[in-house]
């Protein structure tokens, strides 16, 4: 479901909450949307989510009034033009780390005169019940959501140029990847990790661009919000493995 208020949000820099959803499991989508998410981050790159699996889950995203962005596995017209067609409200592209990789996913994501995704009556046009094909694709090219990552060293160098693309709603700073490629695997709060995050949020800040990151088990997302972060998201596995420590804990008498 395109959402006539995400990328209103995202481009006004307003705090937008999401949560990460790993598997089939459509329930926690309209959950998340019960909750009062605005959006749910269905991931497709780490997790094996095929469309139409992605597909139940943004329709059960519909149902919950809630937008769905998902993380494409990769960086394809094909892949990308699939998950939109079934109604995603957006999508987050991994590494992003030139801006020829910026515009390619752009380019897949708008219909012409903005870019070259193919046209034609599918889910997310409502079947041409609603609207015809002219007014759908201007209400598409407006409201459809791109958020591009940033998660390596090749990224990290070009951020200036990468956030100069118009397009782009959301700059997401990956710093699993980002810490890893700089050679400290794991260690998110390394010094050169931070320094390598806030030339990400300097870049976007200057472009005048939204930015985002995961919020970590025992993080508040409110001290990313006082630094300027629009785009939160909670990773959904923690809370599960969470909630499954605290338990068998109680169970063992610890």
């Amino acid at each position: 479901m395109l959402s006539n208020t995400l990328r209103e949000k995202l481009r006004s820099n307003a705090p937008v909450s999401g949560c990460t959803i790993s598997g089939f499991v459509p329930d926690q989508v309209e959950i998340l949307g019960l909750l009062g998410y605005d959006f749910a981050f269905l991931d497709s790159e780490h997790w094996p989510l095929n469309d139409r699996e992605l597909s139940i889950m943004i329709m059960a995203g519909d149902a919950a009034g809630i937008a769905c962005l998902v993380r494409v596995r990769e960086n394809s017209p094909a892949a990308i033009q699939r998950v939109m067609d079934s109604g995603a409200a957006g999508i987050i592209v991994p590494d992003c780390s030139t801006p020829k990789l910026v515009k390619q996913a752009a380019d897949a994501l708008k219909y012409a005169p903005i870019g070259n995704r193919g046209l034609s009556t599918t889910r997310a046009s409502s079947y041409g019940l609603r609207m015809g094909l002219a007014d759908y694709v201007k209400y598409a090219n407006d409201h459809s959501v791109l958020v591009c990552q940033i998660e390596s060293r090749e990224g990290l160098e070009n951020a200036e140029r990468i956030v100069a693309n118009d397009l782009i709603d959301t700059v997401f700073i990956g710093t699993t990847d980002l810490s890893h490629d700089l050679g400290h695997t794991g260690q998110r709060n390394h010094p050169e990790v931070d320094a390598a995050v806030e030339r990400i949020v300097s870049c976007a800040r200057q472009a005048g661009k939204a930015y985002g990151a995961m919020v970590r088990a025992g993080e508040n997302p409110h001290d990313y919000i006082k630094q300027g972060y629009a785009m939160t998201v909670a990773t959904g596995s923690s809370f599960f493995t969470g909630g499954a420590q605290h338990y068998i804990r109680q169970f063992a008498g610890k």
